[in-house]
């Protein structure tokens, strides 16, 4: 009989160099200024120009209203990631909103 030998305890028992731990990500938004200021400008004419033709019911304004806010939050985050400051506990907390299930 032959046992496969143990060689955990000679790579420095687990905290492998080779092999580092992954880092955790809690979230990111790709900071593309030009893009969230652009979305931001096409949603706030949107929003004035259904208005204006009244055209907005109250169901559109309140979504409207509510992405307009979300693409207000991802500019203020990518800036902040530029800037590399910190983000806080409740902005990690809304980006979850956005992670992707797959």
């Amino acid at each position: 009989l032959y046992a496969k030998q143990d060689w955990s305890s000679e790579c420095g028992g687990g905290n492998n160099i080779l092999f580092p731990p992954k880092p955790i990500v809690r979230g990111y938004v790709e900071p593309n200024i030009v893009f969230w200021e652009k979305s931001l400008e096409l949603l706030n004419k949107i929003h004035k120009d259904l208005k204006k033709y009244k055209l907005m019911t109250e169901t559109m304004e309140s979504l409207t209203d509510r992405i307009i806010d979300l693409g207000e939050f991802l500019l203020t985050v990518s800036k902040k990631e530029l800037d590399n400051k910190v983000l806080s506990d409740q902005e990690y907390e809304t980006i979850k909103i956005f992670k992707y299930k797959g």
